[in-house]
């Protein structure tokens, strides 16, 4: 029984009939009839599989979550989740991390479940939190990769920068957390972090402007976002964002 328990029903069957052989054998007895009955019954019966253990979560898989805005001003929430939503986009496109989708990820926004629930719920190895703070024309982003199954941080840092190097900030914390997961970084990986969409950073604030208004998806918000692409544009002709923000709305 506890071949056929451990998935060996050959060798199970195997065992029994020795095993009444041997008694007629060597002891000129018939064996227990509950064995000659285990035996029949093992081979008609279905074979019984040890149960699969259930998949573990991928090491370079991660969810980015939305980031706080600890500004003063309320309406400055919109920056923290551009730079939320840009990171996880960045993450996306190195080829060898498994990211969750920015919509996926939105609903724990209100940071009141453990990070080891979210990464069971989601299926990720990995969780980055942030939080913002923007004064003027500085900001201060901090970040931190924590491991699903403890908790703790694998990564973690702070940047307080110009607000002209947001854009270094976010391809500094994509590669560090890329680096953390031990994800392979091409050389089209690097080329694409190292561009920056725009040289402009009020036309940038314009577009995380823009899609804050076109997540709400109301008349008075789509215009509002319409505005914004339209400003953006203005400032930078070529900034791909913008465009793509104005198409979209």
């Amino acid at each position: 029984q506890a071949l056929d328990a451990a998935g060996d029903r050959a060798g199970a069957i195997q065992h029994a009939t020795e095993y009444a052989q041997r008694v007629r054998a060597d002891l000129e007895l018939e064996p227990d009839p509950s064995l000659i009955a285990l035996a029949e019954q093992l081979r008609v019966a279905p074979v019984r599989r040890p149960p699969t253990p259930a998949s573990e979560p991928g090491a370079s898989s991660v969810a980015v979550l939305p980031f706080l805005s600890l500004g003063a001003t309320p309406e400055n929430e919109y920056f923290a989740e551009g730079i939320a939503e840009d990171l996880n986009v960045q993450l996306a496109r190195v080829q060898s991390l498994s990211v969750i989708s920015r919509t996926s990820a939105t609903r724990y926004k209100t940071g009141d479940r453990s990070v080891r629930d979210i990464a069971r719920e989601l299926g990720v190895g990995a969780v980055v939190t942030g939080s913002v703070r923007r004064a003027g024309a500085r900001v201060r982003v901090a970040a931190q990769l924590l491991d699903a199954g403890t908790g703790a941080p694998r990564w973690a840092e702070t940047y307080d920068r110009s607000l002209d190097d947001v854009f270094a900030v976010q391809s500094d914390v994509a590669l560090n957390i890329a680096r953390a997961l031990e994800a392979t970084i091409t050389a089209a990986d690097r080329t694409r972090r190292e561009k920056a969409p725009t040289q402009d950073a009020r036309a940038y604030e314009l577009v995380l402007l823009g899609r804050h208004h076109w997540t709400r998806r109301n008349d008075a918000n789509m215009r509002k976002a319409i505005v914004c692409f339209e400003q953006a544009i203005a400032r930078d002709p070529n900034y791909a964002q913008a465009w793509a923000g104005l198409a979209d709305t």
